[in-house]
C-alpha cells in the first residue's frame, strides 16, 4: 500500500514533523531525567540490556509493519547490499559511539521523521537530508540552550549521524520494497548541497582532524577511545569524521533509492537549513572533543555559587594524610615534627595501640603544637549509633571531648564497607553531622576490582552511585594498590575516571590511597611508582591524598597472611620511603596550592585511550609519552597538570598547539613562581609531573 495515497491531505504530515520537532527540543531533558533515575534503580547492566531489547524490539517491529508487503523487492541485491551496509555501520555504531545504549533511540526517532516527510510527499533523499537536518537543529538547541552550562560542551557528530543512519534506514526500506510511492529526487539542488558539504569536509579536516592513535599491530590506525561513566568504551566525532559519515549515507541513500519514484521533488526548507547548520557546526563541536571547552565567566561552573555555605570542592584545603598513624602512645612532639616536615597536613587515626578519649585529647594538642590536624577514631561514636535507637543525644556526649578542639579533623568510620552496610553509615552519618557539623566522618571505599560479594553490588558503578545516594559523604575516599609483585592491575585509570565522574556528578571532593608498601601480593613501589599514582591522582582532581601505610601494622588481624613491611616507618624508625614521599608531598602540594579554586574539566591521556579526545583548548595534540594531561580553569585561566605514565624513563613530550595559541608558563615548585616555557618540548621525569597555565 502506498505509505499515503489513502489521505485526503498530505499537511498532517508537515503538522507532524513540526510537533516532532519542538517535541524533541522541550521534552530532551525531562526524559532524560526519568532515563536517569531508572539507570540508578536498577544499575548499569540491567539498564544497558534493558535499554537495547526495547530499542530494538521497537524499531524492527515498526520497520516490518512499514514494509510489509514489500518483501520480494528487498531481496534484489542493490536493496539487500545497502541493508547490509546500514546494519554494519549500526553495529559498529553500537560498539563504539555510545556512552549509553539509550543513544540509540535516535535511529527509530528520526526514522520517524523520514517516515512523515516521505509521507509528506518528498523524494527519498529530500526525506533523508530533511530529517538529518531535523536532527541537526535538535544538537544545536541542546549545545546552544540545554547544555550550554555544562564545561567542556561541544556540539555531538555522534547524534548527528545517529540521526542520519536512523532516517536511512526508513529511507532504505520504504524506497527499495516500493511500498512507499514517492515521487523522484530531481533537480540541482542535490549538487549544489553535496558540493556544499565537500567544501565543509575538507574545511573540517584542517579544523579538526580525525582522533584516530597509532597501534602497533594490524590495522595500525584506531579510533581514539574514551571510558564513559556507565562503563562503555567510546569514540568523539570531530567535524571531519562527522561531515564525511553524511557524505558516505548520502551516497547509500542515493544508490538505495536511484531507480524509485517518478516525478520531481522541489527542495524543502530544511535541505537550505542542512547546508548552513553543518557549515556553521564545524567550529564548534553536546561530549568535549573538537572545540576547545569554552572558558566559562567566573561562578559558571556547578557548585559555584552554593546557598548552604559549604566551600565548593576546589575551594576546600587539599589533604596529604596516611593510612596507619602512629600509635598514639608514641605520637611525641618529635614524631609530629617528623611528619609535618614531611609536608603532611592531616595525621591519619592509628591502626594499633590503645586509643582512649585521653590520649586521643593528647595527640590533639600535640598535632596542634606542630601544625598538624587529626582524623581520630573513638569507639563511642560508632556505639552510640549501632546500640540506640535515638542515636544524637549519646553521640554528642562522645564527641563533646574534640569538637571544639583546634587541631580536629574528622573522626573515622569505616573502611571499605558493602553496600549491605550503607543504611547503617547512612545512621552513622547524619547522626555525627548533627552532634559535630564541623568536621568530617571519614569512610573509605574499595577499589573497583573488588568481587561483587565484597563490594555487594553487581558494579562498582552502582556501588558508588548507591553510596553517595544513601550516606551522603562529604568526601569520597577510596584506595587502590596498582603494583602487584607480578605485574601491574589494568584498572587504575578506569577507577580514578568512575569515582571522579561520582564526585563531580554531586560536587564533591575526593582523595586516593596510594600503595606505599609492600603487604601480600604487592610489590615494594619505587619513588617514581609512588609518584606516579600522586600525580595522576591530581591531573583526574583529587582533593587529597594518603599513603599506604605511615606506621607499618604489626598487631593487627591479618598480618600473618599479608606480610606488612617496609612502611613510612617501621619499628619507630623512618625507612626510605619517608624520604621519598616528602620530596613527593613538596611537589603535591606546590601543584595543589596552585590549583585552588580552579575546577577540573577534563582528563586527556595523549595516545587516546582514556578521558577526553585531544584537542581541548589550545592543546591539538601531545607528541611523544604516553602522557596524562589534567584541565583545570579559574576566572578565565587555563592550568594543565601533565604526568608521565612512564614510571621508569623520563619522557620528552612536544605540546603540538593549536594554530595562533602561545606557549604557556611552568611552574617552577623549588623556587616556587610562574615562568615563561621557551619552547614547546617538555621534559617529564619517570612518573614526574610538570604544571602549566595560560593566563
Amino acid at each position: 500500500m502506498p505509505l499515503a495515497s489513502h489521505l485526503p491531505s498530505r499537511r498532517w504530515p508537515w503538522v507532524a514533523v513540526g510537533a516532532l520537532l519542538i517535541g524533541n527540543m522541550f521534552l530532551h531533558k525531562p526524559i532524560s531525567n526519568v532515563c536517569d533515575a531508572l539507570y540508578a534503580r536498577i544499575g548499569r547492566t540491567p539498564y544497558e540490556r534493558l535499554m537495547l531489547l526495547a530499542i530494538a524490539t521497537g524499531s524492527i517491529v515498526g520497520a516490518l509493519a512499514l514494509v510489509r508487503g514489500g518483501w520480494p523487492r528487498l531481496r534484489r541485491r542493490r536493496a539487500l547490499s545497502c541493508l547490509l551496509a546500514l546494519a554494519l555501520a549500526t553495529v559498529l555504531v553500537q560498539r563504539w559511539m555510545l556512552v549509553s545504549n539509550v543513544e540509540l533511540i535516535h535511529l527509530p526517532q528520526f526514522g520517524l521523521f523520514a517516515a512523515l516527510l516521505l509521507a509528506a510527499g518528498l523524494g527519498p533523499v529530500a526525506a533523508w537530508v530533511g530529517a538529518t537536518a531535523a536532527g541537526v537543529i535538535d544538537e544545536t538547541y541542546q549545545y546552544l540552550v540545554i547544555y550550554a552550562h555544562v564545561p567542556g560542551v561541544y556540539f555531538d557528530y555522534n547524534d548527528v549521524v545517529l540521526n542520519a543512519i536512523g532516517a536511512a534506514w526508513i529511507v532504505v526500506l520504504v524506497a527499495a520494497a516500493g511500498v512507499g510511492g514517492a515521487v523522484a529526487d530531481r533537480g540541482r539542488w542535490q549538487r549544489w548541497l553535496l558540493a556544499a558539504l565537500l567544501v565543509g569536509i575538507g574545511v573540517a579536516l584542517w579544523l579538526a582532524p580525525p582522533h584516530i592513535v597509532a597501534v602497533d599491530g594490524f590495522p595500525y590506525w584506531r579510533p581514539a577511545l574514551s571510558r564513559a561513566a556507565t562503563g562503555l568504551d567510546y569514540h568523539v566525532m570531530p567535524a571531519s569524521e562527522g561531515l564525511a559519515t553524511l557524505g558516505l549515507l548520502w551516497v547509500l541513500v542515493r544508490i538505495a533509492t536511484r531507480a524509485s519514484g517518478e516525478a520531481a521533488a522541489r527542495p524543502s526548507a530544511p535541505v537550505a537549513l542542512m547546508v548552513a547548520l553543518c557549515l556553521g557546526g564545524c567550529a564548534p563541536s553536546p561530549r568535549p572533543a573538537t572545540a576547545p571547552p569554552a572558558l566559562p565567566a567566573p561562578g559558571a561552573w556547578p557548585g559555584a555559587a552554593r546557598s548552604n555555605g559549604v566551600p565548593r570542592p576546589e575551594d576546600q584545603p587539599f589533604i596529604i594524610t596516611f593510612w596507619c598513624g602512629p600509635p598514639l602512645a608514641e605520637f611525641s612532639d618529635q614524631r609530629a615534627a617528623d611528619i609535618a616536615a614531611a609536608g603532611f597536613t592531616v595525621v591519619g587515626a592509628p591502626c594499633e595501640g590503645a586509643i582512649t578519649p585521653a590520649l586521643n585529647r593528647r595527640a590533639l594538642d600535640v598535632a596542634a603544637r606542630h601544625g598538624l590536624r587529626m582524623w581520630i577514631s573513638e569507639r563511642r561514636v560508632a556505639e552510640a549509633v549501632d546500640d540506640a535507637p535515638n542515636p544524637q543525644p549519646q553521640l554528642a556526649a562522645a564527641v563533646a571531648d574534640y569538637r571544639d578542639h583546634p587541631a580536629l579533623d574528622g573522626y573515622f568510620l569505616f573502611d571499605e564497607p558493602t553496600a549491605a552496610q550503607f543504611d547503617d553509615l547512612a545512621k552513622q552519618v547524619a547522626a555525627l553531622r548533627a552532634a559535630d557539623p564541623g568536621h568530617l566522618p571519614y569512610i573509605n571505599l574499595p577499589p573497583d576490582f573488588s568481587p561483587p560479594d565484597a563490594l555487594g553490588s553487581a558494579s562498582y558503578g552502582k556501588y558508588l552511585a548507591q553510596y553517595v545516594a544513601t550516606v551522603q559523604p562529604p568526601l569520597l575516599s577510596f584506595d587502590y594498590y596498582p603494583f602487584k609483585t607480578d605485574r601491574d592491575r589494568a584498572t587504575f585509570f578506569d577507577n580514578l575516571g568512575l569515582v571522579r565522574a561520582t564526585a563531580r556528578a554531586h560536587d564533591l571532593p575526593f582523595l586516593l590511597i596510594v600503595q606505599a608498601m609492600p603487604h601480600g601480593p604487592y610489590r615494594d613501589p619505587t619513588a617514581a611508582e609512588i609518584a606516579w599514582q600522586v600525580n595522576h591522582a591530581l591531573a583526574f582532581g583529587a582533593r587529597g591524598i594518603s599513603y599506604f601505610a605511615y606506621w607499618t601494622p604489626v598487631h593487627v588481624p591479618g598480618a600473618d597472611r599479608w606480610r606488612f613491611r617496609h612502611g613510612l616507618v617501621e619499628g619507630g624508625q623512618p625507612t626510605e620511603h619517608l624520604g621519598q614521599v616528602a620530596q613527593i608531598n613538596r611537589d603535591a602540594r606546590s601543584w595543589a596550592d596552585q590549583l585552588q579554586g580552579f575546577t577540573s574539566i577534563a582528563v586527556a591521556d595523549s595516545s587516546g585511550h582514556f578521558g577526553t579526545p585531544l584537542p581541548i583548548a589550545p592543546i591539538a595534540a601531545i607528541d611523544g609519552g604516553p602522557a596524562t594531561a589534567g584541565f583545570f580553569v579559574r576566572d578565565g585561566m587555563l592550568a594543565v597538570l601533565l604526568v608521565n605514565q612512564d614510571y621508569r624513563n623520563p619522557q620528552r613530550v612536544v605540546l603540538r598547539l593549536r594554530p595562533g595559541a602561545p606557549l604557556p608558563q611552568r611552574f617552577d615548585p623549588v623556587a616556587r613562581r610562574w615562568q615563561p616555557l621557551a619552547e614547546p618540548g617538555i621534559v617529564l621525569p619517570p612518573g614526574g609531573a610538570r604544571l602549566l597555565r595560560w593566563t
